[in-house]
């Protein structure tokens, strides 16, 4: 469940002054940074439009928090109400759904860092991991007109099948298989060779590989299956990984890349903030999130909606949220 979920369904209720008018339809960029902390004197992230990277997340006229839903004075996603400023506001077309709008804030997650690290044509990239960010990256990269070649790590049929319809090219399953190595070196047309110590080496491997999980396997997988010279992109969130080789980063010369949130991207002679990249591409129909929304809750059942989102073998459940009458 996403804290952002009511947040790209709400309608604004703004004061006097404000751009946008009372009642309007609007997309919520929940980041609090300078500007929504009332900071004149912005920091130099925030100049650059590395919102996400802000340094006064702890100062200015808000509570302490990264985010509307982590910091007490806004509210969250979770509520029927919260308090946003009138510059994380994006009007919504009419064109674009509350289903498609709900989940802009997962998409933006895989939109960020694969615009930051766009692969080739002529490449092969691959997603490791199949829920909604790691689906999010397929589809961030066909809606952007990419026609690498895409090959997805999944671990549940319904999971591959989503990434099949998003635009992968092949999909590999963790869980069918005792040697996903194998499957998936094969997918890439690499080689494995057996060390006398260790895992097995990847001869071969994905130009640019995205990360969408973030565990102590997703990782060490990642690196194994990068190109020299190539890219892992960490998009999943890490904290202490145990087990990992880190080999392949000196063996390869492998480029590690993180990546957190949102922020600003060059689009189209434009430079435009991650969320109105994700409408923009919903408004002209090169993109459509409504199918990753596969789970709607009321708030009362809060608990079957935690249980769902645990058990996600049992529920195929991709995304969910809360829904207020």
């Amino acid at each position: 469940m996403a804290e952002a979920a009511c947040a790209a369904s709400a309608k604004a209720d703004v004061g006097a002054g404000a751009p946008i008018g009372l009642g309007a339809r609007v997309l919520v960029d929940p980041l609090l940074s300078c500007v929504p902390r009332g900071i004149k004197t912005v920091c130099p992230s925030c100049a650059r439009g590395d919102y996400s990277l802000c340094t006064n997340f702890t100062e200015g006229s808000v509570s302490p928090g990264m985010s509307i839903g982590t910091c007490r004075d806004t509210g969250g996603g979770w509520s029927q109400e919260f308090v946003a400023h009138y510059s994380q506001l994006i009007p919504l077309p009419d064109n674009v759904s509350f289903e498609d709008a709900v989940l802009v804030d997962a998409f933006c997650s895989s939109l960020h860092p694969v615009m930051r690290n766009f692969p080739r044509d002529d490449s092969t990239v691959l997603i490791i991991g199949c829920g909604v960010i790691g689906l999010s990256a397929i589809a961030s990269i066909r809606a952007l007109a990419g026609k690498a070649r895409i090959v997805a790590l999944a671990k549940h049929k319904f999971q591959g099948e989503a990434a099949a319809r998003l635009g992968a090219d092949a999909v590999v399953y963790m869980s069918r298989s005792s040697d996903y190595y194998a499957e998936l070196a094969d997918a890439l047309g690499a080689k494995l060779l057996k060390p006398m110590l260790g895992k097995r080496v990847v001869v071969g491997g994905a130009h640019t590989v995205f990360d969408c999980v973030g565990n102590s396997t997703s990782i060490d997988d990642a690196l194994r299956f990068t190109l020299p010279h190539g890219t892992m992109v960490l998009v999943g969130l890490a904290a202490f990984p145990k087990g990992v080789d880190w080999t392949p980063i000196w063996l390869k010369e492998v480029q590690v890349r993180g990546s957190f949130w949102c922020s600003t991207e060059h689009f189209e002679n434009r430079t435009l903030r991650t969320y109105e990249v994700a409408v923009e591409l919903v408004r002209t129909g090169r993109l459509s999130l409504s199918s990753l929304l596969t789970h709607k809750f009321r708030l009362d059942d809060y608990k079957q909606a935690i249980q769902a989102n645990l058990n996600l073998r049992e529920s195929q459940l991709i995304k969910s949220v809360f829904e207020f009458n």
